[in-house]
């Protein structure tokens, strides 16, 4: 483009060619036509003049083949930092009066004459260079590049943060050829008293500076880089991270937020592949002055003005300060770039939230803490624990078994201190979270009780995952020095200091005092450990709590005095344990393990045998709660054994013992209950484990190649015996009771129903499909033989609106896999089953027996009516294929020439409306259908002669 300037009255042209040299012409022409400009004492003609610079640099730098020759940046440098340097102003003579240059024209000053010549270096050292000398090499060239694009915007910070008095004071000679020191940084003390505007504009200067380093380097970023370049790179490091301290601005500070994170994208793969030394001496990038510069800002605590235009939230905030402090940890192994590994900016930030997530101190006497944290503080930073050790992506382009390898240097990272230090104050988190939300009874301490409750659950979520990544760890480091003992593996001793040693001095509290607040968070805690999906793990809890857990369930059973409230938190204890021990199996075999034998081999059976014996104690002779947490931890036992470690357990114990528990569920309006068992904990614990073997027995897995995997499997769906039980007897006890009609509140809960409905949630498809199948055809057959009884016909109704609610997505589908909505509208339309013929005939019927039919068809709609809203939520969601079939049944009967067809629009129009509310996509077919009667819709809504309901449907539809 060309570039027009006016001067003196004369008109000057530079055309931007695409010759190099012609470039350095052409600029240097332009500065010698505004010598008279630049040397004005007229701040305004300054400013224009370098405004015209810029955009000359501007529009060089847009073309890709422009590259400025390093001699002529070199020149250009020293010409721009003389103006951002401070300025005297000019005195003018006006009228016989001496005034300030700066008062002759208010709105330039020397200010606005150093921001435009920054400008003018921002624009500079964004240029791409030129290496002008053909026998020097490409490497040296881009060393020299990188050291001058450092060295004109280091000054040119340092000269526009000078005052008049640094001038005089102190040295601004250029220091390019020298090694900077730690007095560069005294004139950066004016960087404050710099508007906010102007600080901006500083901090575009680093930026710029950046991306002609990135402009240099190019894709290879691995290219090797001299020990100078190196040296410079780490005290540009240093001088950026300088800039921010102080920064309160949320524009400056998200602006340097993201530039100390482009600092690291750029700059330390140079770094983790540099092996030159300066002096005898490897320079490192420098995290810990980043992390010093950066650390003030934890946590953000910022709150937008009403109306900001600038859009930046606390959250805004808070993202770029995270992706600034865990850059270099989420892409590299940092104790490879470090002196000291005490430096590691892991370490240093983990070290960073675990200081905010200690719970507040209970000494008197300690001042330590500046600021006690809250509960929401320490969710907070939590969570960005989970950012920073366990991210979900840390890159969405490599592979699952890449993103583990990332994950593993991620831990490697860490250090054993600081393993340490976070094994125990995740433990006192979790602790005196937990320990809260058991205080907190009160309405008033409902949302404190929350959230306690959450930072209590994180923790163990938490907990859980870094146990995992700790065994993965030591799993790899055993493979790699081939044997499990490795004292000197620093891998081995994270799983040591994290999980050894803490479930080790944890199991002390469980064997001794179970009971207590202390025993109680114990049990869970260990609990999540367990979960974490590691053998080692696992076997570890297993062995050390369940066994004692055991001992005090054995020895309460067997004395004389109980002490009924240890043996209710042991039986707790052990369930959670068999819980956790299902999930981490099945992390273990996702992992693609196998493993032998069962870690539950040894527990399941003896565990089994004392749940049983304390469960068919006589009711006076055991407290409620011991119960309930009995029947809690056998359903537990019984999901998570697999048939193989149940081979000494006494099936015919658990079967009568399960059979004793059903009645008291489906039992409960016809036989007289003890006071304890009608609590609604014993009987919704009861209704949990009868629920549950129901549905896994009804699975059962045929194939002895499936039910022969031990970890996919349990044994309630794999024991012959278990299953023929379920099937002959507890099954037809269950469904008989939910048949049943009582006469009790709507109130009052169901539990024969909740059973049927856990059966089908925990079940596979095929029992949805058998309860569903049977309770529609008894529905079926109380229509079309009991019309009359409809409390019977409402039970059914009623039941199966439960199952459709509550038991999952598997009735729903086998509500329409079975075609039952066609079955059930047919036989609601065709009460005292009226022939077809007698359908066409009805309107040359005698009028007695046309008033008969009509009043049957009235008594048929509202035996419909009385229960289509228990049925019609069945019908959300049905498959395009079967929406046809409903919309030809209607295109049958419309308009309606009969009582039977009227009886037929009032059942199917309804279930049309609510299939049509979904906005399912139709075939060509339905659509066709459904435009032909939309007429007849019409006519049918406005016919006051129609039942109401039908016609609001009509409308609806």
């Amino acid at each position: 483009s060309d570039v027009k300037i006016s001067s003196n009255k004369s008109d000057i042209n530079i055309s931007s060619s695409t010759s190099n040299k012609s470039i350095s012409n052409d600029l240097a022409l332009l500065i010698s036509k505004m010598e008279k400009p630049l040397s004005s004492k007229h701040h305004y003609c300054k400013v224009n003049a370098l405004n015209y610079l810029v955009g000359a640099t501007d529009g060089l730098k847009d073309k890709i083949d422009n590259r400025l020759p390093l001699k002529m940046m070199d020149l250009l440098r020293i010409f721009y930092l003389e103006h951002c340097s401070p300025i005297q102003s000019a005195e003018i003579e006006i009228g016989g009066a001496i005034i300030s240059g700066d008062e002759f024209i208010e709105d330039c000053t020397t200010e606005h004459v150093r921001d435009a010549a920054l400008t003018c270096i921002n624009s500079l050292i964004q240029m791409p260079m030129l290496n002008e000398d053909k026998e020097e090499s490409q490497s040296k060239f881009i060393d020299k590049s990188i050291q001058l694009r450092i060295t004109i915007a280091q000054n040119a910070i340092q000269r526009r943060c000078a005052s008049l008095e640094d001038e005089e004071d102190e040295d601004m000679t250029d220091y390019y050829a020298n090694t900077p020191s730690d007095d560069d940084f005294k004139t950066l003390s004016g960087l404050s008293l710099l508007s906010r505007s102007k600080r901006s504009l500083c901090f575009h200067v680093l930026e710029s500076a950046l991306k002609g380093i990135s402009l240099d380097i190019g894709t290879d970023q691995q290219s090797l880089l001299d020990s100078k370049s190196i040296e410079l790179l780490a005290h540009f490091s240093l001088f950026a991270s300088s800039c921010l301290h102080g920064e309160s601005d949320p524009r400056c500070l998200m602006q340097m937020l993201q530039l100390i994170k482009e600092i690291q994208v750029i700059e330390l793969p140079i770094f983790h592949n540099q092996n030159t030394l300066h002096n005898g001496i490897k320079t490192y990038f420098p995290f810990l002055a980043i992390f010093d510069a950066i650390a003030p800002y934890y946590p953000v605590r910022f709150t937008p003005p009403p109306n900001d235009p600038y859009g930046i939230t606390r959250e805004s905030l808070h993202l770029a300060l995270m992706e600034a402090m865990t850059y270099c940890n989420n892409n590299f192994i940092t104790k490879e770039i470090v002196p000291n590994e005490e430096e590691n900016i892991t370490i240093l930030v983990t070290r960073l939230f675990l200081e905010r997530l200690s719970p507040p101190s209970s000494h008197p006497y300690d001042d330590d803490q500046n600021e006690e944290s809250t509960v929401q503080d320490r969710v907070d930073a939590l969570s960005d624990m989970y950012f920073l050790l366990l991210p979900n992506n840390l890159n969405e382009n490599v592979t699952c078994h890449d993103q583990q390898k990332l994950q593993q240097h991620i831990i490697s990272n860490l250090s054993i201190g600081v393993v340490k230090e976070m094994s125990e104050i995740l433990l006192s988190c979790h602790e005196d979270a937990a320990a809260s939300a058991a205080s907190a009874a009160s309405a008033t301490n409902d949302r404190e009780k929350e959230e306690n409750k959450n930072l209590s659950d994180l923790c163990r979520d938490f907990v859980s995952r870094m146990s995992y990544e700790f065994e993965v760890q030591s799993r790899h480091q055993d493979q790699k020095h081939g044997e499990k003992d490795d004292v000197d593996s620093p891998t081995q001793s994270f799983w040591d200091c994290f999980v050894l040693n803490k479930v080790q001095s944890l199991s002390t509290i469980i064997a001794s005092n179970p009971q207590s607040i202390k025993g109680r968070v114990a049990i869970a805690y260990i609990a999540s450990i367990s979960a974490c999906g590691g053998e080692r793990t696992l076997r570890l809890c297993l062995n050390n709590c369940v066994t004692p857990l055991l001992d005090i369930l054995k020895s309460n059973y067997e004395s004389p005095n109980r002490d009924q409230e240890q043996m209710s938190i042991a039986a707790y204890g052990i369930g959670v344990l068999f819980s956790s021990s299902r999930l981490s199996m099945e992390q273990i075999f996702k992992d693609g393990i196998v493993i032998h034998p069962h870690p539950l081999q040894d527990f399941s059976g003896p565990t089994v045998d004392i749940l049983c014996k304390i469960l068919d104690r006589g009711d006076c002779e055991m407290v409620i709660d011991l119960k309930v947490a009995a029947v809690k931890a056998l359903e537990s036992v019984l999901i998570s054994s697999p048939s193989t470690v149940m081979i000494n357990a006494d099936t015919t114990m658990i079967r009568r013992t399960i059979l004793r528990l059903t009645k008291c569920v489906i039992n409960e309006f016809n036989l007289k209950q003890m006071s304890d068992e009608a609590s609604p904990d014993w009987k919704l614990a009861c209704t949990r484990l009868v629920g549950t073997v129901v549905g896994k027995a009804l699975s059962r897995k045929e194939d002895p190649k499936i039910s022969g995997l031990c970890l996919k499997t349990t044994f309630l769906d794999s024991d012959a015996e278990i299953s023929l039980f379920v099937e002959e007897h507890l099954f037809p006890k269950v469904t008989e009771s939910c048949k049943a009609y009582h006469d009790i509140d709507d109130n009052q809960t169901r539990y024969d129903w909740k059973v049927l409905a856990l059966a089908c949630e925990t079940g596979e498809q095929n029992v949805s499909e058998m309860v569903i199948s049977q309770l529609f055809d008894s529905l079926k057959a109380s229509i079309q033989t009991n019309a009359c009884d409809r409390k019977m016909i409402k039970t059914l109704a009623t039941v199966i609106s439960q199952l459709l609610q509550k038991g999952g997505p598997g009735p729903s589908i086998a509500f329409h896999h079975i075609d039952q909505h066609m079955d059930i509208t047919n036989v609601l339309s065709n009460q005292k089953a009226q022939s077809e013929e007698d359908a066409e005939m009805s309107n040359l019927l005698l009028p007695e027996i046309r008033n008969k039919k009509r009043s049957e068809a009235e008594e048929a709609i509202q035996i419909a009516y009385s229960i289509l809203h228990l049925l019609l939520p069945a019908y959300h969601g049905t498959p395009p294929s079967k929406v046809n079939n409903v919309v030809s049944l209607v295109s049958q009967v419309l308009p309606p020439l009969s009582e039977y067809d009227n009886t037929k629009l009032c059942v199917l129009l309804p279930i049309m409306s609510t299939i049509l509310a979904d906005k399912v996509i139709l075939e060509k077919e339905t659509l066709d259908s459904l435009r032909i009667i939309t007429p007849y819709l019409i006519d049918y809504s406005i016919g006051k002669d129609h039942n109401n309901t039908a016609r609001s449907a009509a409308c609806s539809c």
